[in-house]
């Protein structure tokens, strides 16, 4: 990087969960009671690596790190994990 290249931002800590999830909240706020502690405000976004991408671009964002959840169900950890690694394939260089 350079003086003249544009800003390099990156978002150090940022959230996205599989469609699936996002569209079943209560579903799995009834399945976990850590989700439910952190997601039973509607307004507590829900986003998918999709959302995620445009509202970097909406904010100039260059990369985000996006973190997993602890999830007490290992099959549901183990199926979000996959997420963000597809996603990571997805939009090299962004998440």
């Amino acid at each position: 990087m350079t003086l003249s290249d544009p800003a390099l931002v990156i978002d150090a800590h940022t959230h996205i969960f599989p469609p699936f999830i996002r569209d079943s909240r209560e579903a799995h706020r009834e399945r976990d009671v850590w989700f439910a502690e952190l997601y039973a405000n509607p307004k507590a976004l829900l986003v998918t690596a999709e959302d995620l991408v445009a509202s970097m671009d909406r904010a100039s964002i260059t990369r985000s790190i996006a973190c997993g959840f602890p999830w007490r169900d290992p099959g549901l950890c183990r199926t979000h994990n996959d997420y963000l690694a597809e996603a990571a394939r997805a939009f090299p260089g962004r998440i």
